[in-house]
């Protein structure tokens, strides 16, 4: 198991992708909240999206957003998908696609 500390908490992505460079690791999974996967995608690190979509709305006004951070100013900046599969999990739907 690889531990890396960081700051109150907080993990610096630049510093845990130098480590994981260093110990020549290919491929990482990212699960997290929001804030952990804003950054990601902040920071254009992502190659390939999994994301479940659910037959369920939680909403309100202090939900938390799957994908938080900076966002996409505009359409155009967002990020696309390509190669796009789906697979169907009874009620529950897996979209998987790779970054343009």
């Amino acid at each position: 198991v690889l531990v890396i500390e960081g700051d109150e908490n907080k993990v610096s992505i630049k510093k845990l992708l130098e480590e994981l460079y260093k110990r020549e690791t290919v491929s990482i999974l990212v699960e997290g909240g929001g804030k952990t996967i804003g950054s990601f995608v902040d920071n254009r690190l992502v190659d390939k999206i999994y994301a479940f979509h659910a037959p369920i709305l939680i909403g309100g006004n202090d939900a938390v957003s799957a994908v938080r951070g900076e966002g996409a100013k505009t359409i155009q900046d967002a990020m696309k998908l390509r190669r796009i599969t789906f697979k169907r999990f009874g009620d529950t739907m897996l979209t998987i696609g790779y970054r343009e």
